[in-house]
């Protein structure tokens, strides 16, 4: 059995020239054929303005759409089984849930699915897909060549040497908000 426990940083600049900074926690428990992880996602940045556009309706009423970049806070668990694991063929497949949090608006539950299949630990494709009612499906396809350095010393221990790291990025999106001039309060 393998514990672990993870501090992570995230920069990164968006399209829109918006740097977004995050903390990410995480643990997780590794097994010989099960494993289980868990990640929260803290935003550092704050949201950015991007857009502005009012459009009039017949009866006097507008509507003002603004188009808001940031994060969302979020918490991943996810659990894997390896459902065949041997020198030629590893297969392993994995599900989760999440949970993103911006606000009373900007918030709900998603889940995901993930299959990978590994040949003979130098060859991996991978396939995942994640569904939530704010970005709906995601689907996005993985090939990994490894090109290992020191291949006899790793032989010899038995044990590998590094476990692949599996950080949800879920919680870095785009944000937009619609909000009617009508019904705005006074101090907005």
């Amino acid at each position: 059995n393998i514990f672990g426990l993870n501090i992570y940083y995230d920069f990164r600049d968006t399209r829109n020239n918006f740097h977004i900074s995050q903390l990410g926690f995480g643990g997780e428990i590794l097994r010989d054929r099960f494993d289980c992880r868990f990640n929260f996602y803290l935003p550092l940045s704050n949201k950015k303005f991007l857009s502005s556009e009012i459009k009039d309706y017949s009866g006097g009423y507008e509507l003002r759409e603004e188009h808001f970049e940031g994060t969302l806070k979020s918490i991943f668990f996810e659990g894997g089984y390896w459902i065949e694991k041997t020198d030629l063929l590893s297969v392993y497949g994995a599900v989760g849930q999440y949970y993103l949090y911006k606000n009373k608006c900007t918030k709900g539950f998603g889940g995901n699915t993930r299959i990978k299949i590994e040949f003979k630990k130098y060859v991996s494709l991978e396939g995942r897909v994640s569904y939530d009612s704010r970005f709906n499906m995601r689907a996005q396809g993985i090939i990994a060549l490894r090109f290992p350095l020191g291949e006899a010393n790793i032989k010899k221990s038995k044990k590998p040497l590094y476990q692949n790291v599996h950080r949800d990025r879920k919680s870095t999106r785009l944000n937009s908000s619609h909000i009617p001039l009508s019904r705005m309060p006074s101090s907005a």
